[in-house]
């Protein structure tokens, strides 16, 4: 009963650390903003374990130290809080006598025990918080060491729990997780709001030159003075998103007195006060006298004024009245060669006035000086030949190109702006027709359209291309206008234009980062399907196939795990290089991320032709790679889906490609798969198995069966391997070949695998306590669990709690478990050795070079697999190689179990070469926990 109740225990306790760890990952990882959910997180971590307060730590680099401060803390009632503590900000490991905390931590090993076992130099700053049992382990973000989470005990001394242990790691990688998304979508953020900025700037721009454009043609064409003067001040409402505003002109009176005489108004009154903005107004010609306001302050002062409270501001005296509307004020003052001409008046604009739009103002008030005074000018010429001079005085002060030509087209003259942006003097062009402008590239009927367009609505406006006088293609943002006489007879054609090559550029380089892979300049995902939906149209119209390859490169992980990012993204870009020489000049390649590439074949006559294609990329991917002194290998796995057979979207062909692709690397290395239904099947089944496996360990739907291992001599059971079994409660007992490969791959497999140890361990000593034989327990190691660096740790805390007999403890390994991290593995198997724990080789035979583990690796038993035992009465070839394994493996002081023994005459056999142990239904099933505990209270072998 006692046993009973520390199990339920046990298991409730590891219950509350799952609740307290999906409880952190909702609300950090699937919650925004999440770190208003930090501290809710460190109460219920704090309320979980019985600690007196949980905090976390951030580090940052200052002048080759790393400091540390506290982000964000909780506390029991009663306990002092230590988030003001200033010695607690900015506080140096080095200089604070912490450096053991950098080497630890930066490591990714945990700082936990008692204060009083600390280095003296840590207990002088712990004790004067009043800790006496602290717990603390790393936050990584993006492999980089960010800072710490811990939790305190500040009432009494307390040891680390191995479930408090797995809880603060796990969150540790949660927070880890939490930071490194909220970086990436700030970066995200961050890159699209500069984009944003950048195309808003340039559009706003364009509508300025524009304005200009408009306003100055208007002048050109001798427009009438309110209109023109209208035109000014509507395109300054406009471009400033004001609601009322003034444009006037300044005068003065005979005794030198200035006086402001309105150009053009709107919403505009004015009184013997002074002048304020309401509906009714005069809208020029109006003489501003009395001048006790803000425009009196931009006259006297010559500079801009801004009033964003006209309530509050004592210049706005008089300008308001009973009835004011007005808001938020701006008076632009706009000169002339230094000359202070007139004012701009503009109000209530919804956001207050800033300089950043009168920046963007300014041309438009060098516009309007330049044409005020040019009108001025104009008023005092009355003939022909000073209006012209009037005129060009104008287009010369204006830094956009203007060309003003005949009827006909040829060029009547030019301004120094368009020497300067074309290479061509004024000499030069003078006469010639405009069409010598015109590059190879612009066809003939775009001069001719815009000319039409000019003679029938008296204006044309966009994008054309030029050529300078050296030769260089540019584009020019062009407004064009007719001129007309008195008669209404059009005379000339004025054109505007502005060179926006740097503003092509710089589209064109952004639009290719949005669409190209950084590393390899290959297309990204966002371009792959536009062309894939290109081509997908293409197909549709002319009755074709399509082909879309899903590649995957198998050991580049391992690669770029082992010899760095540096030599992986080298690989990469050489494995980019010869897919792309593999391929036709129209196919598509591209990389989606990762080591995954894709593909897309047009126009091709059948499967064969893309068979081959596929052979030729696995085989230039199997040839060796040699990089920086590295003879590398790898290969290449790929799914392949043809349109219109596996679908009509461009989603559909690549989410099947990808399940094409993964069934390929099931078959094996260096392998194509073209999809099938069977596939989309497999496919749908094993996304609904991860969802179900992902709650089935909260569930409790796992269950341990044991199989016994028999002593060949006395038949006696002397082992008992734990095997684990899924039962859902819709689906039944689920095989462990399907969801342990999916726990490999979420990462389930460790907590799982925990459990079992946890679980076979404690019924192992339930059995050998009432057993006067005590048996052994087996239980099977994943890769996952041996990468772990504190795996044996883990193994030990375990063995300790139970407890249970280091020696009674069988781990078995396979092959293929050792190939990829042979260093780090044998690193954890000897200390596991070193421990006590027994080691076996399981499905011995089966891979490439067992003999070289059995001499490298501290293993006890070689298992040989049922694939070799079940054959050995009937295929010679199974018995000799049986026989040789048991020799061999006693020869070097192994022992050696049988897998797989289903009849009397295997078992007879391997009693003959003296095989040690046996296992196999001949000899019991798998059985659950108390069925064989009734077998081991009967008898103590199976064979009698």
């Amino acid at each position: 009963m006692a046993s009973k109740k520390q199990e339920q225990e046990i298991a409730h306790r590891y219950d509350t650390f799952l609740e307290v760890m999906a409880y952190a990952a909702e609300q950090l990882l699937y919650s925004s903003p999440w770190e208003k959910n930090i501290n809710n997180v460190l109460e219920r971590l704090g309320q979980t374990v019985g600690a007196c307060r949980t905090y976390i730590f951030e580090n940052r680099s200052h002048k080759d130290q790393l400091l540390t401060s506290q982000r964000y803390e909780w506390t029991a009632p009663g306990v002092k809080p230590q988030i003001n503590n200033p010695e607690l900000q900015n506080f140096s490991y080095k200089a604070g006598g912490f450096q053991r905390w950098i080497n630890l931590l930066s490591t990714d090993q945990l700082i936990c025990g008692r204060i009083h076992d600390f280095p003296f130099s840590e207990r002088a700053l712990l004790s004067c918080q009043s800790v006496q049992s602290i717990a603390v382990a790393p936050i990584f973000v993006r492999d980089g060491w960010w800072g710490f989470i811990g939790f305190d005990h500040t009432r009494y001394e307390r040891p680390l729990l191995p479930p408090e242990e797995n809880a603060l790691r796990t969150l540790a990688s949660i927070f880890g997780a939490a930071i490194s998304w909220k970086n990436i979508a700030e970066s995200q953020e961050k890159n699209r709001h500069q984009l944003k900025q950048l195309l808003a700037r340039e559009r706003s721009y364009l509508q300025l030159f524009d304005a200009i454009g408009r306003i100055q043609s208007l002048f050109i064409q001798d427009a009438n003075p309110s209109v023109l003067f209208g035109k000014v001040l509507q395109e300054a409402l406009t471009l400033s998103k004001s609601e009322f505003g003034l444009l006037g002109e300044i005068r003065y009176s005979k005794t030198g007195n200035s006086y402001l005489r309105t150009l053009a108004a709107g919403h505009v009154a004015c009184s013997e006060h002074g002048c304020y903005l309401r509906a009714t107004c005069p809208t020029s010609g109006a003489e501003i006298l009395q001048l006790k306001t803000l425009f009196n302050r931009a006259m006297s002062q010559g500079k801009v004024i801004i009033a964003n409270d006209i309530r509050h501001d004592s210049w706005a005296a008089g300008m308001l009245s009973h009835d004011s509307q007005i808001k938020r004020f701006l008076a632009l003052p706009f000169y002339h060669h230094n000359s202070l001409l007139g004012i701009i008046g503009i109000a209530n604009r919804d956001k207050p006035y800033d300089k950043s739009l009168i920046n963007y103002l300014n041309p438009l008030l060098s516009t309007c000086g330049s044409i005020l005074d040019a009108y001025h000018n104009d008023q005092r010429r009355k003939n022909a030949e000073s209006r012209l001079r009037l005129t060009a005085k104008v287009f010369e002060s204006t830094v956009e190109g203007v060309i003003i030509t005949d009827t006909k087209a040829y060029v009547v003259d030019v301004n120094e702006a368009f020497t300067h942006i074309t290479g061509i003097a004024r000499s030069e062009i003078m006469g010639r027709h405009l069409s010598t402008l015109q590059t190879k590239q612009e066809k003939p009927i775009s001069f001719q359209r815009v000319r039409h367009a000019i003679k029938s609505t008296g204006q044309w406006q966009g994008e054309l291309w030029s050529q300078r006088k050296n030769g260089e293609i540019y584009p020019l943002w062009v407004t064009a206008n007719a001129v007309r006489n008195s008669k209404e007879e059009i005379t000339h054609f004025v054109a505007i234009f502005s060179d926006i090559t740097l503003r092509k550029q710089t589209e064109q380089r952004l639009y290719y980062l949005a669409h190209h892979d950084a590393l390899t300049g290959l297309p990204n995902r966002s371009l792959f399907l536009d062309r894939l939906e290109h081509a997908i149209h293409h197909a549709q119209r002319h009755h074709h196939r399509i082909a879309v390859l899903f590649i995957d490169l198998d050991r580049f992980k391992f690669i770029n795990d082992t010899l760095g990012h540096p030599i992986g993204d080298i690989l990469l870009k050489q494995v980019a290089e010869r897919m792309r020489l593999n391929i036709r000049a129209e196919d598509t390649i591209a990389r989606l991320g990762g080591d995954e590439f894709t593909v897309i074949i047009e126009n091709f006559t059948d499967t064969s032709a893309i068979s081959l294609i596929t052979q030729k990329i696995i085989s230039a991917c199997e040839k060796p790679f040699n990089i920086k002194g590295n003879e590398l290998f790898v290969s290449a796995s790929i799914g392949v889906s043809l349109y219109p057979e596996d679908g009509h979207e461009a989603s559909m062909l690549l989410q099947r490609a990808d399940a094409a692709m993964y069934q390929a690397k099931k078959r094996g290395k260096s392998c194509c798969q073209f999809f099938t239904t069977e596939i989309n099947t497999a496919a749908t089944e094993q996304l609904a198995l991860k969802n179900l496996l992902r709650r089935a360990l909260a569930r409790k739907e796992f269950q341990l069966y044991y199989q016994p291992i028999i002593n060949m001599e006395s038949g006696a059971i002397v082992s008992v391997e734990a095997l684990i079994r899924w039962v859902d409660p819709e689906l039944g007992l689920i095989s462990p070949n399907t969801f342990i490969p999916l726990a490999e791959e979420n990462g389930l497999i460790l907590p799982l695998g925990e459990w079992v140890l946890q679980t076979a361990c404690t019924q192992a000593k339930i059995w050998n306590q009432s057993n006067p034989y005590p048996v052994r327990i087996a239980i099977n190691l994943s890769a996952r669990q041996l990468e772990q660096t504190d795996f044996s740790e883990r193994v030990s805390e375990i063995l300790k709690k139970t407890p249970f007999p280091t020696d009674h403890l069988e781990l078995e390994l396979t092959e293929s478990m050792l190939i990829n991290r042979m260093e780090s593995s044998l690193k954890t198997l000897n200390t596991l050795k070193k421990m006590g724990c027994r080691l076996s080789l399981d499905d011995f035979g089966t891979g490439y070079s067992p003999l070289a583990y059995l001499k490298r690796f501290p293993i006890d038993t070689v298992k040989i697999d049922r694939s070799f035992v079940q054959g050995i009465s009937i295929d010679p070839d199974d018995a000799a190689i049986t026989t040789a394994v048991t020799t061999m493996a006693h020869s070097l002081k192994r022992a050696v179990i049988a897998k797989g023994v289903e009849t009397r005459e295997q078992l007879n056999f391997l009693n003959e070469i003296k095989v040690d142990e046996a296992q196999g239904y001949f000899i019991s099933y798998p059985v659950p926990a108390e069925e064989l505990t009734q077998k081991l209270r009967e008898k103590s072998h199976l064979l009698s």
